[in-house]
């Protein structure tokens, strides 16, 4: 019982959202049962693809169309490669790319080295000649900025905490639930019924000792038949005790 009291105590959790890494959080899911969100994808590519069409004469630069790029939220871009695929018709094709002074319409890729480092929404705009249509493919390499990261961990960490919390109120109700029984059995024992046991044990240790360990509080079609060796002159001398004590002083 006193064990179970012992095992009464405040609740505390030692997990650091800090702690929680790609390495380990898998364990600590598996450990307190629960699913947790999956770390950021990192590094991780995305590919943004521009089309237009260009009617009328293509001769000279024509709209300035606008790409967007939607970089998600907690990166931040580590290298850019612009592809181009120009349609031409009978004059030059060419395309003009702001803030790329140098383009490669040949397939080849071209660095978007002003693109490096930026995080949230940009914009390239670009105007064509010579294509009356095509498509531009922008493919991203993202790397997860240290908030991406740490908002990920408190995630985890809070699910872990509510896990833990739950785990804890669940146990201290079921050691509250067995300390309850064991004071309800001390409870309801009568003290009367404790003293008359109490002295029937003390009344057996002492025919034990006065007639020899072989003497039988029950007859053997009571205890099952149990059987007990005893020698005779065992048996003797505990007559021989019996008679003792009938006889009047």
């Amino acid at each position: 019982m006193q064990d179970l009291q012992d095992s009464l105590g405040t609740f505390s959790f030692t997990v650091a959202a800090a702690d929680i890494n790609v390495g380990n959080y898998l364990p600590l899911a598996s450990q307190y049962a629960v699913v947790l969100p999956p770390p950021p994808e990192d590094p991780m590519e995305v590919s943004i693809v521009s089309t237009y069409t260009e009617s009328g004469d293509t001769e000279f630069f024509g709209t300035v169309r606008v790409m967007e790029i939607d970089i998600p939220e907690g990166y931040a871009v580590t290298a850019a490669d612009l592809y181009l695929n120009l349609q031409s018709d009978a004059h030059i094709s060419d395309i003009f790319i702001t803030r790329l002074p140098l383009v490669t319409i040949d397939g080849g890729p071209t660095p978007v080295l002003f693109l490096v480092g930026r995080e949230g929404k940009q914009y390239l705009m670009y105007s064509t000649k010579g294509s009356p249509s095509g498509a531009l493919e922008l493919d991203l390499q993202l790397h997860a900025l240290p908030r991406a990261i740490a908002s990920w961990q408190q995630q985890a960490w809070g699910v872990l905490f509510g896990a833990a919390q739950a785990q804890y109120f669940q146990n201290q109700q079921k050691i509250q639930a067995e300390l309850q029984q064991l004071n309800d059995k001390i409870s309801n024992v009568n003290t009367l019924t404790l003293r008359r046991e109490e002295n029937e044990e003390i009344m057996k240790a002492a025919l034990k000792w006065i007639l020899g360990p072989t003497f039988a509080f029950m007859p053997d079609d009571v205890t099952g038949g149990v059987h007990r060796s005893a020698e005779p002159l065992g048996r003797g001398r505990s007559l021989s005790r019996q008679r003792r004590l009938r006889q009047p002083v």
